[in-house]
């Protein structure tokens, strides 16, 4: 190993690894150390007549598995600077396993910096020995003969606490981050500040294009061309339109950012801003908007061939409540005849668990429109449609009472038999006492965990009381009808 030397990792912070390449032919002299602190460290540490071959670093990504390393140009910023790299972690370990490798082993500052996770600090060093590189810090004695119990000891002590403080810091920021958005502060880019022209039922191609047809009156963000379909679906499913601070949307996992159930949001208590829409009405846009994402509007028509099913995204099945689509099949005889088809998959685990008892359900396109024609023809604009209605509004508003009173005294029960299990819960801890043998500890966890899912199931149950004691009661309007006049029975020509 005489004349090898090692180059040190360096990178803002994160996991470094300098190599000790293999000694250099008599024309290429020793680099000398970079100035900064890393690589000083490094150099420092180097037995005589090792030099550093090669820094290896990467940026933000100590979190990250080995493989999913490397993958962004963030690190350009530091090399431009004038820190010297010669590739991240995946670079290192494709070196390693060359034939004959820049070094023969590998050096960083500090153990806790090869990786602030310990499974991924451990692969790292097994991927290395596994190539006969050995993996030194610079806080630890130079071995060559490799390193001793009692390092290994105290290295992996290291490792432990560089995840726990990786974890605790996320934590801490995390709830950091909260409060500073509970508290009214923006995170993230501020909303795009429009009112924006109350049109129903568009989708996000026909609004981008209204958008796009009027720049004066609608300018396009800053830096941009012009609106886009993903700046205009931003838009809409921006919370803090609402005068709201909104904090915890979107979740980073293993550097990947995934969205976050609407219900774990963090909302301030009231808006802290000026609003565009008030609260209720952007929950009722985003329900509007989840199921009517793939409709096609008449200003945007398609232009693929194909057939057109007139009561598309209409028809629900009324067990899964899931939209049907049309299909249609030919007789032998050559007539063609439009059916409308649930989706609902017998072999989808998801669909057979909701609704196990679903079979296929299919109806012909002409049945539906005949029973359409003759509700409208009857109820709609028949002579006799205030006098049916009529008579049947009190019973329909007696019903939506008895239906709302069902409900309310289901959860009410449901509230008492939380109530019940909780006071039971609590009894049995007390009864308990002071032991502490491992069977009661483990006895005291489970009713714990049994008291949060208590606690869940309440919380649900009263959100689902107090919605359905806010909800308005349905406003029959009979005079409503006084306007329509008779129309021919066939409603089939009529757009």
């Amino acid at each position: 190993m005489a004349g090898s030397c090692g180059s040190p990792a360096t990178g803002s912070g994160k996991p470094g690894a300098p190599q000790i390449p293999r000694p250099p032919p008599p024309a290429s002299p020793p680099s000398p150390a970079p100035a900064h602190a890393e690589p000083r460290s490094c150099q420092a540490w180097l037995p005589a007549g090792w030099y550093i071959a090669g820094y290896y670093w990467d940026i933000k990504s100590g979190g990250l598995d080995l493989e999913n390393r490397s993958q962004t140009e963030s690190w350009q910023p530091f090399t431009a600077a004038g820190i010297p790299r010669d590739g991240g972690m995946a670079d290192l370990l494709t070196e390693a396993k060359a034939p004959l490798p820049r070094f023969t082993a590998v050096i960083c500052e500090d153990i806790e910096r090869s990786a602030p996770d310990t499974f991924n600090a451990l692969k790292l060093e097994k991927k290395l020995a596994r190539e006969g590189i050995p993996l030194f810090a610079t806080d630890e004695p130079a071995s060559i003969e490799g390193i001793n119990a009692t390092t290994v000891l105290v290295r992996r002590v290291k490792q432990g606490v560089a995840e726990w403080f990786r974890l605790q810091l996320k934590e801490k920021a995390w709830k950091g981050l909260q409060e500073h958005s509970l508290a009214g502060w923006n995170i993230g880019s501020p909303p795009y500040g429009y009112l924006a022209d109350r049109v129903l039922h568009l989708s996000i191609r026909a609004i981008t294009d209204r958008l796009n047809a009027g720049p004066a009156a609608y300018p396009a963000p800053a830096g941009t061309a012009g609106w886009t379909k993903t700046a205009v679906t931003k838009i809409l499913a921006n919370p803090k339109y609402t005068g709201h601070m909104v904090y915890g949307r979107t979740r980073n996992c293993n550097g990947t950012k995934r969205p976050v159930p609407q219900d774990q949001w963090s909302w301030t208590p009231e808006p802290v801003h000026p609003a565009v829409i008030d609260r209720a009405t952007w929950d009722t846009a985003q329900k509007t908007g989840a199921q009517r994402g793939n409709i096609r509007d008449p200003e945007t028509p398609t232009a693929r061939t194909g057939r057109r099913y007139i009561l598309r995204s209409r028809v629900r099945h009324r067990d899964c409540q899931r939209r049907m689509c049309g299909t249609w099949r030919s007789s032998p005889a050559g007539t063609v005849y439009i059916y409308y088809r649930c989706p609902h998959d017998p072999a989808n685990p998801r669909h057979a668990a909701t609704h196990p008892d679903h079979g296929p359900v299919s109806v012909r396109e002409d049945a539906l429109m005949d029973a359409i024609t003759q509700f409208f023809s009857q109820y709609v604009f028949g002579h006799d449609r205030a006098r049916m209605l009529a008579a049947q509004l009190p019973a329909t508003t007696a019903g939506h009472a008895q239906a709302r009173a069902r409900t309310e005294k289901h959860l009410r029960a449901e509230l008492a038999r939380i109530s019940t299990a909780e006071r039971g819960l609590i009894s049995e801890l007390e009864h308990l006492g002071p032991d502490d043998t491992p069977a009661v500890q483990a006895y005291r966890q489970r009713i714990r965990a049994r008291n949060a899912e208590l606690y869940d199931e309440r919380t649900r149950t009263e959100t689902a009381l107090a919605e359905l004691q806010a909800a308005a009661p349905p406003d029959n309007n009979p005079a409503l009808l006084d306007p329509a006049t008779p129309r021919p029975r066939s409603l089939r020509q009529r757009p």
